[in-house]
C-alpha cells in the first residue's frame, strides 16, 4: 500500500510519516448502532449516536485547501454540475478533464495542466505543466489567460485574491488579472487557510525552531502573529479552528489538538495515535469535521483452501495485512468514529463530497495526477465507496 510522505516542515514530516507495525487492541464497549471500537491509542467516545456528514462546498471566500498540508497540489474541484480533475493522457502529460459527477462524459479541457486547482468566479485557476506559471480558464468562454510567472507549490483563492505559496521563497499575492502584486512572506511558508477576512499561514522560526501561525488581512501585507508555541505545530485553519500537532513524551504518542482563533487557546484534544501502531496517511478538514486516514495492520481476510480436511495449528500466528481506515472527528459532539476501510490513502474535498485518490507522485511525494478517483458517501458511522474512475 502506498504511503503518503508529508512535504512540509521537517518537524511535521517526522511526526506524520510513521508506519504501522502491530495490531491494535480494542478495549472499548460499543453499541450495535455505533461503528467499530478503536484501540485506546486513538482516543474515541463512540455511543448510540450516529455521525452526520457535514457538506463543505467551494466558495469564493477560498476553495477548500484542507489537504494542502499533505499534498500542496490540489487535483480536483467541483461545481454544481461537474467534476474537474487532473489526469495523465496517452501522451504522458497531465491535462485538465471535466466529467459529470458520476465520472461519465469525460472531456479534456486543457492540454497543459499541472494542478493547483481553484474554482472561483467562473474561472478555474491552475498551474501549468510541472507546476510552472499560473493560468485561469474561463469555464463559459473556454479562454485561457496566463496570470503569473513562477513556480509555486500551492495556490489559494480568497475573495478574488490569489495567494501563491513556495516553501523556499514565501508567499506572494495578486488579483485574478495578475495585477496588484504583493509580497506577503519572504521565508519558508505554507498557507494554512482562511477565516473571517484573513489569510492564515505558517512558517518556521529559524531562531526558536517553532512553527508560527500568522494572519494577514485579505488584500493587505502587514501580518500579525496568532500562535507561537514551540509545543504546537499549526496545520490547518478552518471555520475558526486550527488543527495543531503536538506530542506526548509520556506515552510516545502524537496528539492532534484544536486551537480556537476566537478564544486564543487550545479547546479540545481531537485524538492521539501511537506511531508504532498507526501510520497517518492523510488529513482533510471541512466545516465542523476532521477526517484522518490511517494505515493499520489487521488480521488478514482468510482465503479458502482446496483441502477441506486440513487441520489448523492453534499456535500459529494469524497473517496480517495493511489496510487503510478512515476516522472522522465531529467537532461539535467531540466524538471520534472509525468509519471503515477505504481503497485509496489520499483525501481531497471537492464540492459536497469527500474523495480519495491514487496516482503518480514526484520526487517529493507530491501527487501530480489522479489515476483512481473514489467518492466517499458517509452516513450512520459507515462509509461507502463509489468509484468515479479506475485505471
Amino acid at each position: 500500500m502506498k504511503k503518503i510522505l508529508v512535504p512540509i516542515l521537517a518537524v511535521s514530516m517526522v511526526l506524520l510519516t510513521a508506519c504501522s507495525s502491530s495490531s491494535a487492541t480494542s478495549t472499548a464497549t460499543v453499541s450495535p448502532e455505533a461503528s467499530e471500537s478503536v484501540s485506546t491509542t486513538i482516543t474515541v467516545d463512540n455511543d448510540n449516536s450516529t455521525y452526520s456528514y457535514v457538506e463543505d462546498e467551494n466558495t469564493d471566500a477560498g476553495y477548500n485547501i484542507s489537504n494542502s498540508i499533505i499534498t500542496p497540489n490540489n487535483l480536483i474541484v467541483a461545481d454544481d454540475n461537474y467534476l474537474y480533475y487532473v489526469k495523465k493522457g496517452s501522451d504522458g502529460l497531465t491535462h485538465l478533464y471535466r466529467s459529470d459527477k458520476d465520472g461519465k462524459n469525460e472531456t479534456m479541457l486543457i492540454d497543459n495542466c499541472g494542478g493547483n486547482l481553484n474554482l472561483v468566479n467562473g474561472y478555474i485557476v491552475y498551474s501549468g505543466q510541472s507546476l510552472y506559471d499560473i493560468y485561469k480558464y474561463n469555464i463559459s468562454t473556454k479562454k485561457i489567460t496566463r496570470i503569473f510567472y513562477g513556480v509555486y507549490e500551492s495556490i489559494y483563492a480568497a475573495n478574488n485574491v490569489l495567494y501563491m505559496s513556495n516553501s523556499l521563497n514565501g508567499i506572494v499575492s495578486c488579483d485574478l488579472n495578475g495585477n496588484n502584486y504583493q509580497i506577503i512572506s519572504k521565508t519558508n511558508s505554507y498557507i494554512a487557510g482562511y477565516y473571517n477576512g484573513y489569510l492564515y499561514y505558517s512558517y518556521s522560526d529559524s531562531t526558536t525552531g517553532a512553527t508560527v501561525l500568522n494572519k494577514v488581512k485579505i488584500g493587505e501585507t502587514t501580518s500579525t502573529v496568532v500562535l507561537d508555541d514551540s509545543t504546537l505545530t499549526p496545520l490547518i485553519v478552518k471555520g475558526g479552528d486550527v488543527l495543531c500537532l503536538t506530542s506526548d513524551s509520556a506515552t510516545s504518542s502524537y496528539v492532534f489538538e484544536l486551537y480556537s482563533l476566537d478564544e486564543s487557546k487550545v479547546t479540545d484534544t481531537v485524538l492521539s495515535f501511537d506511531p508504532n501502531t498507526y501510520g497517518l496517511n492523510s488529513i482533510a478538514m471541512s466545516k465542523g469535521t476532521i477526517y484522518f486516514s490511517f494505515v493499520e495492520e489487521e488480521t488478514a481476510t482468510p482465503t479458502a483452501t482446496a483441502d477441506a480436511t486440513a487441520t489448523v495449528d492453534p499456535t500459529a500466528t494469524a497473517a496480517t495485512e495493511e489496510v487503510n481506515n478512515l476516522y472522522v472527528y465531529d467537532i461539535a459532539s467531540k466524538k471520534t468514529y472509525k468509519l471503515g476501510k477505504t481503497t485509496n490513502v489520499l483525501m481531497m474535498l471537492a464540492g459536497k463530497y469527500l474523495y480519495t485518490i491514487d496516482g503518480d507522485t514526484d520526487s517529493s511525494y507530491k501527487y501530480i495526477d489522479i489515476t483512481t478517483l473514489t467518492r466517499l458517501d458517509i452516513s450512520g458511522n459507515s462509509v461507502k465507496e463509489t468509484d468515479i474512475f479506475t485505471p
